[in-house]
C-alpha cells in the first residue's frame, strides 16, 4: 500500500535506529511506518508489546503493509502455547507478564522488538516495564535485552510530566541517572502529605529535548497535511440545575439515602470547597493540576453525580443531533458505568453500542466492526479509558463527552478516534459542563495542561528532521 511522504520519512528514519521513538501525533500512521521498515530489516522475529484491544488491528496492518505477508500469530489466552514460525507474534502488555508468555518470548533471540502505546511502560518500577528493560530499565536484561533492534511508538509518550520519559531514555542509553534523580531533575514536586511528594510541573525542557532528540521523531497532522479537515474542539455548557441524578445513582452509594438528600449535601460541598481552592490557586496552573491529580473519594463521588446530573442533557442533545443529520453517527465518551448504563438506555432507539474496559479485545473488536459497517448502530458509547487508543471510530467525525478524565491526554486521545488519516469532514468533539459548577473550572484546567505537554514534545520541526536524512 502506497505511504504519505511523511510515513516514507519515519520509515527510513527508523531503519537506521537501533532504538527509536516514533512519537508522531495519533492518527498518522505509525503502525505503517514500523511494518514498511520491518520489511527492509528482515529481523528473524518481529515481537509487537501492545494494549489488548490493539492486538487485531496490527494483524489487519501487517496484511495491509507488508510486502511479504508474514504469519502473525495472537497471544490471546495466558498459557498459549506459541509457534516457533511464526514471523510475527503480537501480545498484550498485560499477557507478557504470564510467566509461561514471558519465557517463551524471551527464548528469541536477535528480535525485532515493537513498543505500540510506549506509555504503558511509564512507571520503571511495574511488572510490564520490567519484563521489557530489567530491573534497573537499562535494557540489559528484560526482552529489550534479546532484541536487535527496538522500536516504541507513542503519540503521547509522557502524557503527564516529563519523568515519564524516563523508562525509554534509560534503555536507549541516553541517561543513567536513577529514577529519582531524573525526576528531581525535570519534573518541579510538591509536598502533598508528610512523606509524600507529588509532580506538579515540568522543569529544564530544552535539557530534555537535547536527550529526546537522537531517538524521537515526532509529527503532528497540522505539520504534516495542513489542509487536512480539523478536530475542532467546543465546550457544550449546560444548565443541570433542575437535574434529578438519584434515580441513575447506584443504591450502594446512596447507603439508605433513598431521596439522595445527604448525597446532595455531600457532593454541593465538595463542589464549592474544589471550586474555591482552585480559584485561590488560578495563578498557579501546576498547583491546580496537583490538587485536581489527588482524586479523593469525594472528588470521585463528585465526578460520578456530576456525570448522572447531565444524563437527560446528553440524552436530548444526541437525539437532537441525529435526528437532525440522519446520515450521522455520533461517539459518546463517558467515565461510569452507571453513566454509561444509563445513556444506553436513554438513547436505545438509536441501537447504541457499548465499549467497557471489562471487555475482552474480541468483543471491543466485533462491536468496532458492527459501528463502522452497519446503520442501525448509529451511537457508539465508550468507556474513556478503553477506547482513548488503538481503535478506529471515524464512522463518526462527532464526538459527545459527557465525562472527561483529569487527564487532558487521554481525552485528546480519545478524540482522535474519529480523526484518522482516511477522514474528509471535519471532526467535532463536543465537552459537555455544567454551568457554574467545578466541572467548568476543570476544563480550562485541563486545556493549559495539554499546552504544557505540547510544547515539550512538538519540536524540533519536520524540516530539520528531514534535513538530517537527506
Amino acid at each position: 500500500m502506497q505511504l504519505f511522504s511523511h510515513q516514507q520519512i519515519g520509515q527510513l528514519w527508523l531503519r537506521r535506529k537501533s532504538f527509536a521513538l516514533l512519537a508522531d501525533e495519533m492518527g498518522l500512521g505509525k503502525s505503517a511506518q514500523i511494518i514498511t521498515a520491518s520489511d527492509a530489516l528482515r529481523p528473524p522475529k518481529i515481537i509487537v508489546l501492545c494494549p489488548s484491544i490493539a492486538r487485531f488491528t496490527w494483524e489487519r496492518e501487517f496484511e495491509k503493509f507488508s510486502l511479504f505477508s508474514p504469519s502473525v500469530e495472537l497471544v490471546l489466552k495466558r498459557k498459549q502455547q506459541l509457534y516457533d514460525k511464526r514471523d510475527v507474534v503480537v501480545c498484550s502488555y498485560d499477557l507478557l507478564i504470564c510467566p509461561d508468555i514471558y519465557y517463551q518470548l524471551a527464548a528469541y533471540r536477535n528480535t525485532l522488538l515493537v513498543l505500540d502505546e510506549s506509555h504503558f511502560l511509564k512507571e520503571p518500577k511495574s511488572k510490564r516495564t520490567q519484563a521489557v528493560f530489567g530491573l534497573k530499565v537499562d535494557a540489559r536484561t528484560g526482552l529489550a535485552a534479546r532484541a536487535a533492534v527496538c522500536w516504541a511508538a507513542s503519540g503521547t509518550p509522557a502524557p503527564n510530566y516529563s519523568h515519564e520519559f524516563y523508562s525509554l531514555l534509560r534503555a536507549a542509553k541516553q541517561v543513567k541517572c536513577t529514577y529519582e534523580a531524573f525526576q528531581q531533575r525535570y519534573t518541579v514536586t510538591r509536598q502533598v502529605r508528610i512523606g509524600e511528594r507529588r509532580p506538579v510541573a515540568n522543569k529544564n525542557q530544552d535539557q530534555l529535548r537535547k536527550l529526546l532528540h537522537p531517538i524521537m521523531l515526532r509529527r503532528t497532522k497540522k505539520e504534516v497535511f495542513p489542509d487536512m479537515p480539523e478536530l475542532i474542539y467546543s465546550e457544550l455548557p449546560v444548565d443541570t440545575s433542575d437535574a434529578n441524578p438519584i434515580p441513575y445513582f447506584p443504591q450502594k452509594f446512596l447507603k439508605g439515602d433513598t431521596t439522595g438528600a445527604k448525597l446532595k449535601k455531600e457532593v454541593t460541598l465538595a463542589d464549592e470547597t474544589l471550586l474555591e481552592m482552585l480559584k485561590e490557586l488560578e495563578d498557579d496552573p501546576a498547583a491546580q493540576v496537583a490538587l485536581l491529580e489527588r482524586d479523593t473519594k469525594h472528588n470521585t463521588t463528585l465526578q460520578r453525580y456530576i456525570g448522572l446530573c447531565k444524563i437527560e442533557a446528553a440524552a436530548e442533545w444526541s437525539e437532537q443531533f441525529l435526528m437532525n443529520n440522519k446520515d450521522e453517527k455520533l461517539v459518546i465518551f463517558a467515565i461510569h458505568r452507571d453513566v454509561i448504563e444509563s445513556l444506553r438506555q436513554r438513547l436505545r432507539i438509536f441501537n447504541p453500542l457499548i465499549i467497557y474496559g471489562g471487555h475482552s479485545a474480541e468483543k471491543k473488536e466485533k462491536r468496532r466492526q458492527y459501528f463502522m459497517e452497519r446503520y442501525k448502530h448509529r451511537i457508539m458509547i465508550c468507556n474513556i479509558d478503553a477506547a482513548s487508543t488503538n481503535i478506529d471510530l471515524s464512522a463518526a467525525s462527532n464526538e459527545l463527552f459527557v465525562e472527561q478524565k483529569w487527564s487532558p491526554y487521554v481525552n485528546h486521545q480519545a478524540a482522535m478516534r474519529c480523526h484518522r488519516l482516511e477522514v474528509e469532514k471535519t471532526v467535532n468533539a463536543y465537552f459537555m459542563s455544567m454551568r457554574g459548577t467545578v466541572d467548568e473550572a476543570i476544563a480550562r484546567v485541563m486545556t493549559r495542561k495539554l499546552t504544557e505537554m505540547t510544547d515539550i514534545i512538538e519540536k524540533p520541526s519536520i524540516d530539520e528532521r528531514l534535513g538530517e536524512l537527506l
